[in-house]
């Protein structure tokens, strides 16, 4: 991962192995021409008919340091 020049807006599908096996993920989403700023959107993942559908459900600011048993969403 590199340092970020001259984007508007950068988006990427992030997912835990747990969150791939509970079929969870997160849209992270950064802003960083007018300020750093970020957010996350819950989704849910359907691999076998490609699809997304939004989720309600909290997402750990700390994801990376949870138990080894956690996802880095919660319901």
């Amino acid at each position: 991962i590199d340092t970020i020049f001259n984007s508007d807006l950068v988006m990427a599908i992030c997912q835990t192995e747990i969150e791939e096996k509970e079929s969870k993920a997160r849209i992270y989403i950064a802003n960083y021409r007018h300020g750093n700023q970020h957010g996350q959107i819950g989704i849910f993942r359907d691999l076998s008919i490609g699809q997304f559908a939004v989720a309600e459900f909290e997402i750990k600011e700390n994801w990376g340091e949870t138990n080894d048993g956690e996802a880095g969403i919660e319901w």
